[in-house]
């Protein structure tokens, strides 16, 4: 891409471990080789699955670890999880007891951050100091409604672990949890 256009690219794969179920044999190897070959482009591999991201940069790309710098993005601390939510959404007209509670229930992970920080930037500043108009309605859109990503998110975990687990004990387990 370089060659032709003179130009710089950043490449975002995101849940690149996901190529794994792309119909291509070795699909690893195949993007090696692309990451060798285009030196001017940067790529920028993300995963949500830490270990499974960690065996392929290990075993798979092994030969381009060198190339790597490999960057875990932690969950925030309390204070920069609250000053995210306030700079990023623009939630300052939200309580601070209610950012406190989202940190906590998020565990400060920057992808339920984000989540529910979205959505609460569709509210307006009035309904952000009313909880009950605001973060009580938030959190029954994405946790309950079908439709909400993090409940769809939640279905493909709980498939994964009947998959794993067809007998239903798992999930018999974590329903009495």
């Amino acid at each position: 891409l370089w060659k032709e256009t003179g130009k710089y690219f950043i490449l975002i794969l995101d849940e690149f471990d996901r190529i794994l179920r792309f119909p291509i044999k070795e699909p690893f190897a195949l993007l090696g080789r692309q990451i060798m070959i285009q030196k001017e482009t940067m790529y920028l591999l993300a995963s949500s699955q830490v270990a499974q991201a960690q065996h392929i940069l290990r075993e798979r790309l092994s030969l381009l670890f060198g190339h790597f710098e490999v960057v875990t993005l932690d969950p925030f601390p309390l204070k920069v999880a609250v000053d995210y939510l306030d700079q990023r959404w623009h939630l300052a007209s939200l309580r601070m007891d209610m950012k406190q509670c989202l940190v906590l229930l998020t565990g400060g992970h920057p992808f339920y951050l984000n989540v529910l920080g979205q959505s609460l930037s569709t509210y307006s500043p009035s309904d952000l100091r009313l909880p009950s108009k605001s973060v009580i309605p938030m959190l029954e859109q994405v946790l309950f409604n079908a439709q909400g990503i993090l409940s769809r998110y939640f279905s493909m975990r709980l498939e994964r672990i009947f998959v794993l687990d067809p007998s239903g004990k798992s999930l018999e387990l974590l329903r009495s949890l």
